[in-house]
């Protein structure tokens, strides 16, 4: 079974203190966000990394992922040229914060003012990430696509992009919010999913807790299984009123889920 993890910010705590926290409710991994203090060095600079990791390494937790949030506000594809640099240079900079946290995957993210609408925005996706993927290789970094296109739209930019390090970083619940059939999105995806969101949608993304929306997990898990995919499944779920026990009743379901797939 693949190891579940939660976002950070989920829970009660913050900073080493954080990961102890998830450990101790049973979780195997956490994925690291960056907010807009990407621009001040996140996690207290190098020190704070590097003692954020030995936590991890000390109570057997594994830090898989590298969520770039900051730029949702600073789109990488977007139309603004200074933004577009601005928003590279941060994934760059990721990639010296993965090496220092031991993660492989850097999530770059495009929801809200990041959404991508139009040919130009692709366009401006495939030229963006052919620059960077090479660098990311080298760092031995995978970049992982969170956005709001379905499989059939995201495939040929993937085609274009042509590193196979880059890949979807794909969610249950995003999935289900656009409309979209999320197994027939795993069967086009395929090897393409490079790390999986776990999140459920009556009308919004994660409006629900896991089981209480519309997504059809069985058949999720099924079709995770079936593709292949064997990486963490990270929890991007409710947290009012009470984090810590809404964090415990979608750790129990997931685990429940994914051990019968």
């Amino acid at each position: 079974m693949a190891s579940i993890g939660i976002r950070e910010g989920m829970l009660t705590r913050s900073g080493p203190a954080f990961l102890e926290e998830a450990r101790g409710l049973g979780f195997e991994a956490v994925e690291l966000d960056v907010g807009m203090d990407a621009r001040r060095d996140p996690w207290g600079g190098a020190a704070g990394r590097a003692a954020l990791r030995a936590t991890a390494e000390r109570i057997g937790l594994a830090l898989p992922s590298v969520c770039l949030g900051c730029l949702n506000r600073i789109p990488l594809a977007g139309a603004d040229a200074a933004k577009r640099e601005e928003a590279a240079q941060l994934v760059r900079a990721s990639l010296a914060w993965c090496h220092e946290l031991g993660a492989d995957v850097v999530l770059i993210p495009f929801f809200g003012p990041a959404e991508m609408k139009s040919a130009a925005d692709h366009e401006r996706l495939v030229a963006e990430t052919r620059k960077l993927a090479p660098q990311a290789a080298a760092a031995g970094i995978t970049l992982g696509l969170e956005s709001t296109l379905h499989a059939r739209t995201l495939l040929p930019l993937l085609d274009n992009i042509g590193a196979p390090n880059v890949g979807s970083y794909w969610d249950t619940g995003n999935s289900i919010w656009r409309g979209y059939d999320p197994a027939e999105e795993i069967e086009l995806l395929g090897k393409h999913i490079v790390r999986v969101h776990l999140k459920d949608t009556w009308k919004n993304p994660s409006d629900r807790m896991l089981g209480e929306g519309k997504v059809n997990f069985p058949k999720v898990a099924f079709q995770l299984a079936r593709s292949g995919y064997r990486g963490p499944l990270i929890l991007e779920t409710p947290t009012q009123p009470d984090p810590v026990a809404k964090a415990k009743a979608n750790l129990a379901f997931a685990r429940g889920i994914f051990e019968e797939a």
